[in-house]
């Protein structure tokens, strides 16, 4: 088994990946070349002249963003079917799509009754233009969708639950603090969620993701895009922000009490000048740092990873 194999079985052991992350991963780094069995030349190195040729760990690390980005650009149709894997697959945090009953847009308000789960998914078709998804948050029990641009756009209402699903184009739903969970995917295209007051699952394939005053648990995973998680002053709970060949920024208020670990495996982990880390691993493919802010007793934790990008912690 070679060193590139080996590199993702440790990620796995490590949580830094899940399990089907890890055999998405693979079939990119094939798909791209860069993998073990990409091209035609002998077994466990790439073909002469392949972008990206390994020589160690290290480099196949640090190569792990631009094979990401590159299959993405230029190699949509081969990886179809890992890419309606990935943005399909609401994780182990969401429940199955309930049936639901049509839901009229035609006003885009949607009275929704208490703690009703929200759930935005695209499924972009290949070749078209991506599906960027806009979400704020709002006072109250009434969902605002405003699709004007958006192809194809459905709504289903279930009994504590709505799905919203679309194609293409730009879609901006304005999320009621009455509200429960908040679950979203699209493919080929960004998301970005400004003052969501429930907790929150997020995922997107090629695609950057911006959260902006973050006040409840998060998570959000993105394939080939940056990652950018900013937290209110009261933020507590638990966060993660997972990318893979992109880039992980977390900005934290000075007011905010939490455990921080940041990793990067082929990148780097950069942390504020003067900072003491409470806990500093470095080696040539992966840096970790683990860090306590204010309060220690507090039980909040945030977590950082990328893997083939920068991760950095920004105080505020």
């Amino acid at each position: 088994m070679n060193q590139e194999r080996l590199e993702i079985l440790k990620m796995v052991a490590e949580k830094v990946i899940s399990v089907e992350e890890a055999e998405r991963l693979l079939k990119v780094l094939e798909e791209s070349g860069a993998g073990p069995t990409g091209g035609g030349g002998s077994p466990g190195k790439p073909a002469s002249g392949q972008r990206g040729a390994l020589d160690s760990v290290a480099e196949f690390l640090a190569n792990i963003g631009p094979s990401v980005k590159n299959v993405v650009a230029q190699a949509a149709a081969a990886m179809s079917s890992v890419a309606s894997e990935f943005a399909g697959e609401s994780g182990s945090e969401e429940e199955e799509v309930a049936e639901g009953q049509p839901v009229d847009l035609s006003g885009g308000r949607i009275p929704l009754p208490a703690n009703s789960r929200i759930s935005i998914r695209s499924s972009r078709p290949w070749g078209v233009e991506g599906a960027d998804l806009t979400i704020e948050g709002v006072e109250g029990w009434v969902c605002q969708v405003e699709g004007g641009q958006a192809t194809n756009l459905k709504a289903y209402r279930g009994q504590d639950r709505l799905d919203l699903r679309w194609e293409t184009g730009p879609l901006t739903v304005k999320f009621p603090s009455r509200s429960g969970r908040l679950y979203a995917s699209t493919m080929g295209g960004k998301i970005q969620v400004g003052g969501v007051a429930r907790q929150m699952h997020l995922r997107t394939f090629a695609g950057a993701i911006d959260l902006r005053d973050l006040r409840c648990d998060f998570s959000a995973r993105t394939l080939g895009g940056p990652v950018r998680a900013s937290l209110a002053p009261g933020w507590k709970g638990e966060g993660e922000v997972v990318s893979i060949g992109g880039e992980v920024t977390l900005v934290v208020p000075a007011q905010v009490s939490a455990e921080v670990t940041l990793l990067s495996r082929g990148g780097r982990v950069e942390i504020p000048e003067g900072m003491a880390a409470v806990q500093w691993e470095r080696s040539t493919a992966r840096q970790q740092a683990t860090i306590i802010l204010g309060d220690r007793e507090l039980e909040s934790t945030l977590v950082a990873k990328s893997m083939g990008g920068l991760v950095r912690l920004s105080l505020e």
